[in-house]
């Protein structure tokens, strides 16, 4: 699979923040041509199953996923795991690290760098603290990026060799900005998240 391809790996269901079901959510996903798609409510993995049930149904491919919330430099900063087993038990027991979301067999993805107010220095040190512990793709694709900063986060990408992934962050169809496979491609010259986890595409 190429970038050229109508992935949304970052979307919100009621078993979170989201206001849609799982199984709705598949079908708004298909229905706006997204091929491979993920669910990643907020520190909860409880709608997966439905998830890919309802993506298996729809004919689309699916990777399991989660938003984690952890702390740098006194901020909030949401790493979206991808294609780890929802059956693990550390996964089922909370333990919701960046290092936990890879144990579990999956990809750990810095979601929507832009969103936060870190200097410039506290960026670099975010992406580089990131790939030490074992992260390895950036959110460059997204619903609250602009199309500069599109450009800027493929950058910082390929500087700090991490693939790059593509999102909507959908919540609600009366609040997001960005509707299930709304987005634009990924630029050229990346390696998607998805050639990294193949074999966990459902």
């Amino acid at each position: 699979m190429t970038s050229i391809l109508n992935a949304d790996l970052h979307c919100h269901s009621v078993v979170s923040d989201g206001t849609l079901t799982p199984e709705e959510l598949a079908a708004r996903a298909a229905a706006n041509g997204v091929e491979l798609w993920a669910l990643t409510d907020h520190d909860e993995i409880g709608g997966q199953h439905r998830a890919a049930a309802a993506a298996r149904a729809l004919g689309m491919k699916y990777l399991t996923g989660a938003e984690i919330s952890i702390t740098f430099a006194g901020q909030t900063v949401h790493i979206v795991g991808l294609g780890f087993d929802p059956d693990d038990t550390r996964m089922q027991q909370g333990l919701y690290q960046t290092r936990g979301i890879v144990d579990a067999g999956g990809q750990a993805v810095i979601a929507h760098p832009a969103r936060y107010s870190f200097s410039a220095n506290e960026e670099y040190a975010l992406f580089s603290e990131f790939k030490a512990h074992g992260g390895q793709a950036v959110e460059v694709v997204t619903g609250s990026h602009t199309a500069a900063e599109y450009v800027k986060y493929a950058d910082m990408a390929r500087e700090f060799g991490l693939a790059a992934s593509r999102g909507s962050d959908f919540h609600s169809p009366d609040e997001s900005r960005t509707d299930l496979g709304a987005l634009p491609y990924l630029p050229g010259g990346l390696t998607p998240v998805w050639e990294l986890l193949a074999g966990r595409i459902q």
